[in-house]
């Protein structure tokens, strides 16, 4: 039996952001986390699933791992770390943001923004040892 794939090509516009903070990176990504809650691992959620929990039981979970600007970690990448150990240290992490709430709203309309959710944003430090905050906005 042989397979057929469709492929559809779409031109999609992405905004990169990037904001120059007269903070550090320490207070940057300090003030980062303090802001976000974090959804952490996943297990007490799919076995809430798997036990049948309502809808109502699933969101209050969700909820509960928002931070105070509405949106969650879901992962952290220390990229400096790597830098470091070639031999170029640099100040650099990427985040991965969201609300799985709106995150669900939003896919079951258009289930290929699953791409962007999470959402990811970079804290850096530049050239100069300025912090810059950078992620891609998509229309």
């Amino acid at each position: 039996m042989e397979t057929t794939f469709m492929r559809n090509t779409t031109q999609t516009t992405i905004e990169h952001i990037e904001v120059a903070s007269s903070r550090s990176y320490d207070q940057v990504t300090a003030s980062l986390q303090e802001r976000l809650g974090t959804f952490g691992d996943a297990s007490k959620l799919r076995s809430q699933l798997s036990a049948g929990a309502s809808w109502v039981q699933i969101e209050k979970a969700i909820e509960g791992t928002l931070g105070s600007s509405g949106l969650s970690i879901f992962h952290k990448v220390e990229h400096g770390e790597l830098l470091s150990a070639a031999g170029k240290p640099r100040r650099v992490s990427q985040y991965a943001i969201g609300n799985p709430l709106l995150a669900i709203r939003m896919i079951q309309h258009e289930p290929g923004v699953a791409l962007y959710a999470p959402l990811r944003l970079a804290v850096y430090e530049d050239g100069e040892g300025k912090c810059v905050v950078a992620c891609d906005r998509f229309t």
